[in-house]
């Protein structure tokens, strides 16, 4: 007796048309794909939440300048000019204020808020200045000899250094524009700076 067999021959699908028609096919061959490839079967896959990331981004905070840590530069109110001046002066001064291009910036002329009465020599070299509205920027360089100046000022009477000699005082020491400061430029002496000091008279004013 002879048994007629038949073979089911089933077309296989194009792989574009498994996912549509076949999704449970699909999803066995994707297991079976990554069954084959993966050679360590001991691994274990992590979860995404363990798995450190590579990169990471540090926020910085920035916070705006407190106001009352920050500091302004005072601008101090320029000294009306002096009273008085002397009478006396070097030998090599020009009678004459000097123009304001041509008064030198040195540490003596550029006092803030410091008003300045100078005297030039000839060629403009400057001989002797009287500040308003400061003492000496410098200290003395040797002992001072205290003096008597306007009719009863103490004073003060001293060298400073490179050859410069300068007389101090204050008629008021709680007022910045009462303190007083006689420069004189070298070549100079002790002897012509006292001169010039008591030479210093109220009411003779240098423009």
């Amino acid at each position: 007796m002879r048994v007629a067999r038949r073979f089911l021959v089933m077309e296989t699908p194009p792989i574009s048309v498994l996912p549509m028609r076949y999704p449970l096919v699909c999803l066995l061959l994707v297991a079976s794909a990554c069954g084959v490839a993966s050679t360590d079967s001991s691994s274990t896959i992590q979860p995404l939440s363990t798995i450190p990331p590579t990169t990471s981004i540090v926020a910085t905070a920035v916070t705006a300048p407190d106001p009352s840590t920050t500091t302004t530069t005072e601008v101090l109110p320029l000294c009306d000019p002096a009273e008085f001046f002397p009478t006396v002066l070097p030998p090599e001064a020009v009678d004459e204020t000097p123009a304001f291009a041509d008064v030198p910036f040195d540490q003596f002329t550029i006092i803030a808020g410091a008003w300045t009465g100078m005297r030039n020599d000839a060629s403009g070299d400057p001989v002797m200045v009287l500040i308003r509205g400061a003492l000496p920027p410098e200290q003395f360089t040797a002992d001072i000899e205290p003096i008597t100046i306007l009719d009863g000022v103490p004073a003060a009477l001293g060298p400073l250094e490179d050859g410069f000699w300068a007389v101090a005082w204050a008629l008021s020491p709680d007022e910045r524009c009462d303190l007083y400061s006689l420069i004189l430029y070298p070549p100079t002496a002790a002897d012509l700076a006292r001169e010039v000091a008591l030479s210093l008279t109220e009411g003779t004013v240098t423009q």
